[in-house]
């Protein structure tokens, strides 16, 4: 699967981005744990929620 990350305050995201880098990776690693077979291949938000190829 793959991650779409979010809009995250990094040099590159600037300060008005909309998530937190801490936001972001706690999002992502928790999505990893509850990632399934039945995932893969899935473009998945930070949320885990499914993101339109």
């Amino acid at each position: 699967m793959v991650f779409h990350p979010s809009c995250v305050a990094t040099e590159k995201g600037g300060r008005s981005a909309s998530v937190s880098v801490n936001e972001s990776v706690s999002g992502m690693r928790r999505v990893i744990d509850g990632l399934e077979p039945e995932d893969s291949g899935k473009f998945l938000t930070w949320k885990g929620t499914e993101h339109a190829w």
